[in-house]
């Protein structure tokens, strides 16, 4: 299972996640898309892992104690598997937040363009592959996204109010998770990203209640007084 999980370490890191210049606007939404497709390959490997560390002999979870009450290493644990899975963990999730700041930018820049275009101009069309992945909307501005859930619950002091959500918004994508794979996945593609992305903030784009513009916010999963850990409870919307 290790070798299935680890490939040999990388150097250079961000230069994997498209730092090279956007050019023409399809291949930003390409690049878009590309960065998309990253992210949720590293969510996927973040969710193995997790599963790894809490099945593993010992169960030494994600924060689990090394070392035992008397201040010995653990003879359950095999400590230096341990460390290697999270240490991977911490830099998938490192590599996950600057993926997902990437795509915001790339998003809002797209739509931007879309929002001061001349009247009557024909935006770029997506890639033919683009398509096919069932992401993020191509060529509508962000209120042509198409509403994934709805909030119906949010806590005081948790999470999701400190970033600003509220009751009545409309979620248009969570993270990498946008209608699309909420329709093939259901809402456990939400509740995997928010389990494998605690501590690391997650952009998602709602429209609040009586708005016409949606706005980009930045929650972060988080232990707190109340259950869970964003502390807000989402609504899917009927499939079409």
């Amino acid at each position: 299972v290790f070798d299935l999980l680890f490939s040999p370490p990388r150097r250079n890191l961000p230069g994997r996640y498209g730092q090279k210049k956007m050019g023409s606007e399809g291949n930003q939404l390409e690049e878009l898309f590309v960065l998309q497709d990253k992210a949720k390959g590293i969510e996927a490997e973040i969710s193995a892992i997790q599963e790894q560390l809490m099945t593993m002999p010992g169960k030494p979870g994600l924060k689990g104690n090394l070392i035992d009450r008397e201040g010995f290493p653990r003879a359950d644990v095999d400590i230096h598997n341990v460390r290697i899975h999270r240490n991977r963990l911490a830099c998938l999730q490192t590599d996950h937040v600057a993926i997902m700041k990437k795509v915001e930018a790339g998003m809002h820049a797209h739509y931007a363009k879309l929002q001061n275009a001349p009247p009557g101009s024909t935006p770029a069309a997506p890639p033919p592959q683009a398509a096919s992945r069932g992401a993020m909307p191509a060529a509508a501005p962000p209120a042509a996204l198409r509403p994934l859930a709805t909030v119906d619950e949010v806590s005081e002091g948790s999470p999701a109010a400190a970033a600003g959500l509220r009751v009545g918004d409309q979620v248009l994508q969570f993270g990498s998770v946008d209608a699309a794979l909420v329709a093939s996945r259901g809402m456990k593609a939400i509740a995997d990203l928010v389990g494998s992305s605690e501590g690391s903030p997650i952009q998602v784009e709602v429209l609040h209640s009586g708005d016409a513009r949606p706005e980009s916010l930045s929650l972060t999963p988080a232990r707190w007084e109340g259950r869970g850990l964003l502390g807000c409870h989402l609504q899917p919307m009927p499939l079409a």
